[in-house]
């Protein structure tokens, strides 16, 4: 399925061994060296591990989860799903074979600032050559990709407002000082003057924080899971508080099952 579908851009596999890892779990995956991503002990709370092994969860693009059971009886649903799949954003690079502008092409993917960054490749797009011609392709690419994201985050606003205010966050340092950067700026305010947003935000970081910690520890401790029932615990009083909006209750519905 990763190999016919992958290419799509829409769809991915990655495997959990959810038994005890021993040795013998070790020198398999050793020797047959996997391409895909394997993970240790992934049990989401709305997508159990079944009583079969194998056992797959197919998921949308969404994280909805739409169908569970034997691998092979979910492939046939698979097609469907990937052809029902939006088509990604455009990529900052473009898909482009980067060959002369390697540093840059780096310091673009990591989510520095775009402003300097085209401005180098704008210079370098003026030689006569192949290192000019991969700096023009790569510029038109970061300049499609900035004006895609713009309307994608300003069309997500109403139906995913928490998102798309962590999602602003992370673009408005990449435009910083960059024609729109104000207009993006206004929305996250408008966005967060509902305060249920504001929260649901910051608790948002939160959980991904302590979840970054417990996954570089590779263990939680009591403090950590104590931190975890609490931010539960602030949505879902938010939630029960009433003065909710439909799209905040659905977003702070699907966090509160994430984790």
């Amino acid at each position: 399925m990763q190999q016919k579908y992958a290419k799509s851009g829409k769809f991915t596999v990655f495997l959990s061994f959810v038994q005890t890892f021993n040795e013998d779990a070790g020198k398999f995956l050793k020797e047959q060296a996997p391409t895909i991503p394997v993970y240790e002990q992934i049990n989401l709370p709305h997508s159990p591990c079944g009583k079969g092994i194998p056992h797959a969860v197919l998921f949308d693009h969404t994280g909805a989860v739409v169908a569970t059971g034997d691998p092979d009886e979910l492939e046939q649903k698979v097609e469907a799903l990937v052809k029902a799949t939006p088509d990604p954003p455009p990529e900052i690079l473009g898909g482009l074979e980067i060959k002369s502008c390697t540093s840059l092409a780096e310091q673009l993917a990591t989510g520095k600032a775009i402003d300097p960054i085209l401005k180098k490749l704008t210079v370098m797009a003026e030689k006569d050559d192949e290192s000019g011609k991969e700096a023009k392709q790569l510029a038109e690419a970061v300049n499609k990709y900035i004006e895609s994201e713009k309307t994608r985050l300003k069309e997500s606003a109403d139906a995913t407002p928490a998102k798309t205010v962590l999602k602003l966050n992370g673009f408005l340092i990449q435009i910083k000082g960059m024609n729109g950067e104000q207009e993006l700026r206004d929305l996250v305010a408008k966005l967060k003057k509902d305060k249920n947003v504001a929260l649901l935000v910051t608790t948002m970081q939160q959980v991904d924080a302590l979840q970054a910690k417990i996954a570089k520890n590779k263990k939680s401790n009591r403090a950590d899971d104590s931190a975890l029932a609490k931010a539960k615990e602030t949505i879902r009083k938010m939630i029960a508080g009433g003065k909710v909006s439909e799209s905040v209750k659905k977003e702070a519905e699907e966090f509160l099952q994430s984790f």
